[in-house]
Order: structure tokens, then sequence, then C-alpha cells
């Protein structure tokens, strides 16, 4: 529990420390919560540095947000979430014996064959998943944004209070 805590608060401080408006900081934090919700985990950086530089976004607030969101602990929960959204909006196009069989085949065929067992698994299962993804980054994009932007605004505030004469 406490190097949970100690490594939640390294990151905070860090994303405290970074410069830049607070709406630059908190769009780059939303990007990088939106972008870790998606089924994209090998390209989440690449994706957050294409969109990130399209628009005026803090990229290092995005991909710190992105690292604490998507990592070994959450990977699992988040496809699980991302697959079960998905397959509301278009149902019964993946089915979960199917995931299980894949990742079983994976596991069994190792990292290069992986690859092409991936591209056999088609447009249903890229259409579920990557929906599900959208649809839960949108909500999760705008809670990160808003928390953010309070989280900064009151970390400056008390920064600068510290400093002020009185």
């Amino acid at each position: 529990r406490e190097r949970i805590t100690r490594f939640l608060r390294y990151y905070f401080l860090r994303l405290t420390r970074l410069r830049g408006s607070l709406h630059e900081l908190s769009l780059g934090a939303a990007l990088g919560a939106a972008v870790s919700c998606t089924p994209t985990i090998p390209l989440h950086t690449l994706i957050i540095l294409l969109i990130g530089s399209l628009f005026r976004i803090n990229l290092l607030a995005a991909i710190i947000v992105s690292t604490l969101i998507c990592n070994p602990l959450t990977i699992v929960p988040i496809y699980y979430l991302c697959w079960r959204t998905g397959n509301f909006i278009f149902p019964h196009r993946l089915h979960w014996e199917h995931i299980h069989r894949l990742v079983f085949q994976i596991e069994e065929a190792g990292f290069l064959s992986s690859f092409g067992m991936l591209r056999q698994v088609g447009k249903n299962t890229a259409l579920v998943m990557l929906t599900g993804g959208i649809v839960l980054a949108v909500p999760v994009a705008i809670l990160v944004y808003i928390l953010t932007r309070h989280f900064l605004l009151r970390s400056r505030q008390k920064r600068y209070s510290k400093h002020v004469l009185k």
C-alpha cells in the first residue's frame, strides 16, 4: 500500500512541476487518459505524439498520465471494459470463448507467430474493441481533465501562498 501511494505521489509531483498553462497540462492529461483507454497498447506513445502535436497539448503530461492509467496492473481490466462496452454496442460479434482461445494460441505460438494470428482475428474484434475503447475514452478524458485542472490549480495556489509575504 505504501509503495502504491509513493508511486502515485511521485507521478503527481512530476505532473505538478511541468511548465505550461492549466489548460495545456489538463488537455495533456485528458489525452493521455483517453488514449490509455483504447486497446492500442503498443501505439499509445505514437498516438499521443501525433494527436498532441496537432493541438497545443503538453505531451509530457499526456505520457505521464497514460503510463499511470495503462500499466501491467490495469491492462486486463481496460481490455475487459473495452470488450464489454464494444459488445454492448455491437452485440454477439466477439465472444469470450473466442478471446480465450486466441490468447491460449498466442501463448503457445510465440512472439513472431502471434502477429499472424492477431491479423486473422478480423474486423469484428477490431470493431468491438476499438469502439468500446473510444466510448470509454470520452468520459474518462472529461473526468481527468476536470480533476487535473482542479488539482493543478490547488497545487499552484498552495505554492503561491507559501511565497507571498504577509
